[in-house]
């Protein structure tokens, strides 16, 4: 009974995502610029730099009105939004994405490696934490040595204690859950 009911419920999980996805034929860019809405001939979309530069609008506005497809352009600055009704027959809405990200200089993100809030979060601590440390060592160490000494003396101990039968223990299970958060401290 229960396979039947969760496998039920993933087939219309499935059936529901492959709705939304025609539904929106238009990628959607998160921090960048996203779809909001899509109909054939007008298009929102959720443009965060429109929320913080509101001059960045008017230019944009101003020269989105100069092209014939477009019929209207509405901005609202209060929430990053950007309406645009449009003649479909003359333009696709990927062109006008694409004109849009260039107008308004946000293209070059995309081709920039974008980072979790949780994986920034985690290196701005790592950062603090080797500053800390470096600065109460007097500069002998930072986090890293720190860090390395203590999982080194707990590997000795483990070793002389329990010899080659050994498994990796939570410090080194951390350690490594760490540095793939964080990679390099330095990047």
């Amino acid at each position: 009974m229960n396979r039947i009911l969760v496998s039920s419920s993933a087939l219309m999980g499935l059936q529901m995502l492959r709705q939304r996805i025609k539904k929106h034929p238009l990628p959607s860019f998160v921090g960048i610029i996203e779809t909001r809405h899509f109909l054939p001939g007008r298009v929102r979309f959720y443009v965060p730099v429109l929320k913080e530069d509101k001059a960045l609008g008017t230019k944009l506005q101003k020269q989105l009105k100069t092209v014939k497809a477009i019929h209207k352009v509405e901005i609202t600055p209060l929430t990053g939004s950007l309406l645009l009704s449009y003649a479909p027959s003359e333009v696709e809405p990927i062109i006008l994405m694409g004109a849009i990200m260039k107008l308004l200089g946000i293209d070059h993100k995309l081709e920039r490696s974008r980072q979790g809030k949780l994986r920034r979060q985690v290196g701005r601590w790592r950062k603090n934490i080797n500053n800390a440390v470096f600065d109460a060592s007097g500069g002998i160490l930072d986090f890293n040595s720190l860090l390395s000494l203590a999982l080194a003396g707990g590997a000795g101990y483990s070793f002389r204690k329990m010899g080659l039968r050994t498994t990796p223990g939570p410090f080194v299970l951390s350690w490594w859950a760490l540095n793939r958060m964080t990679g390099d401290p330095d990047e």
